[in-house]
């Protein structure tokens, strides 16, 4: 059986026509996937929605501001997870389309063991760190919460790099076109996380640790039970083991992986500071408007998330099989998901001062043109993602690469120019970020038209 790369694992992927089942059969999964995320996202969402008004119940404007900031921080490190998995995924997916287990399990074998090694590193390494940061300092609170905060930061930390290792899983899922197993785990993680939130809220006084292990567990445990049912069931002959961990494939999985690493360094830039910026600029009160801004359309971006998530893992089997047409069909039907959004926005916009009451009463005032500037984010968020997913599927991210560094480099003074000295407030954050964003807007599409037309050269074929 052959291999889906060259003996070194190097090779470029390149549509491959005859090797996988037929369109319909792909579509077919597609779709019920779809669905099964529209009800399990379409839950999540609720429940987020309801966790936040919790959590700013439980914490309060002040420390809600800085949770969410804290939150923001240890993201920032979430690169080290998704490069890898990224990388492993557009493998994963060809070794899975050719029927090759066994290099599929050398692959996955060899991913687990360089992320333990990463993830323990990166924990000693931060956790050195985080003793010698003034986090009060960082996050604009108190001076006598800084050991508070030193011990809630190290608890996130520590969460995460766990959370790094035990959550390959869902990597492998998506990459198999089955990412409705993700819905599911974010749903029941966010249930226990909603129901753990209600009861300290009955039972406790606001607490940043016990909030801590309120949302970094859930998702933890039940990614390890995943993990467990899914190398003793479907995966089986590609349960990872000591024996399969190849070395020599670690160039190949850091090579690829490096590409995503860096985009994903460019997007946590770009999208996590944010916070920080709002918080070093008016405090950490003026985080939590933002924040609920953000949320606020978090039924968008579900949409998004349930008619784009597939995408990926899809072009990648689609486009090593050669069935460009399906591909089309797929990429025109997401636009289509994306123009019927338009209304949606419009219209929480023009009823944003009534629904806000109803979800958060009057906890806090979210100004009207930050809801504006928000829903046009989210739209542009929602359209670039479609090219984006594309793209990634391909592993043709070049272009993304430098317009991503790009637009990060920019965004930080640029949103303090616009929020401080045009007086925009946060509101100029992410108007900041939105005019960051546009060269991608314009210039993805540009480059999934080349390509599927073959004329794609020089870096819009890279």
């Amino acid at each position: 059986m052959g291999t889906p790369v060259d003996d070194c694992g190097r090779s470029k992927l390149v549509p491959k026509p005859g090797l996988q089942t037929k369109g319909e059969e792909r579509t077919a999964l597609l779709q019920k996937n779809v669905i099964v995320a529209f009800v399990l996202q379409g839950g999540t969402s609720l429940l987020s929605i309801y966790l936040v008004r919790l959590s700013l119940e439980y914490l309060g404007k002040q420390d809600y501001g800085i949770w969410v900031t804290i939150g923001s921080v240890i993201t920032w490190f979430q690169v080290f997870e998704i490069g890898l998995t990224d990388g492993l995924r557009n493998r994963l997916s060809v070794c899975l389309a050719q029927n090759d287990f066994e290099y599929g399990r050398k692959y996955l074998s060899t991913t687990y063991a360089l992320m333990t090694i990463l993830s323990v590193g990166l924990f000693i390494l931060l956790a050195f760190g985080a003793w010698l940061v003034d986090w009060g300092v960082i996050l604009g609170a108190p001076m006598e919460m800084s050991d508070l905060l030193r011990d809630v930061a190290l608890l996130l930390l520590g969460t995460f790099c766990l959370r790094t290792t035990v959550n390959i899983i869902t990597t492998v899922y998506s990459a198999d076109q089955r990412p409705a197993f993700n819905s599911v785990l974010t749903f029941l993680s966010t249930l226990v996380s909603t129901v753990a939130t209600y009861v300290a809220l009955r039972l406790s006084d606001g607490s940043l640790v016990i909030m801590s292990l309120i949302s970094g567990m859930p998702l933890i445990i039940l990614s390890l039970a995943l993990t467990l049912y899914a190398y003793n069931s479907r995966y089986l002959k590609m349960a990872p083991s000591l024996k399969f961990v190849d070395w020599k494939l670690s160039p190949d999985i850091l090579s690829l992986s490096g590409r995503f690493f860096l985009l994903q360094i460019a997007a946590i830039i770009l999208f996590t500071t944010q916070n920080v910026i709002i918080t070093q600029l008016f405090g950490p009160e003026e985080v939590t408007p933002y924040n609920i801004a953000f949320r606020y359309f978090v039924i968008v971006g579900i949409i998004f998330r349930i008619a784009y998530g597939p995408i990926w893992s899809a072009v990648t089997h689609a486009y090593s099989t050669a069935d460009l047409d399906w591909i089309r069909k797929t990429i025109r039907k997401a636009i289509y998901v994306w123009i019927a959004t338009i209304p949606v926005v419009m219209s929480l916009i023009i009823f944003s001062e009534s629904l806000y009451r109803i979800w958060i009463a009057d906890q806090v005032q979210v100004p009207i043109p930050l809801t504006i500037l928000m829903g046009i984010f989210t739209l542009q968020s929602g359209w670039n993602n479609i090219f984006s997913f594309f793209l990634n599927g391909i592993s043709k991210i070049r272009l993304q690469l430098t317009l991503s560094f790009s637009a990060a480099l920019i965004n930080i003074p640029l949103s303090i120019i616009l929020a401080r000295d045009f007086d925009m407030g946060t509101g100029g954050v992410i108007l900041a970020t939105i005019l960051c964003l546009f060269p991608a807007t314009v210039m993805q599409p540009i480059q999934y038209l080349r390509i599927m037309k073959g004329q794609a050269r020089g870096i819009y074929n890279k």
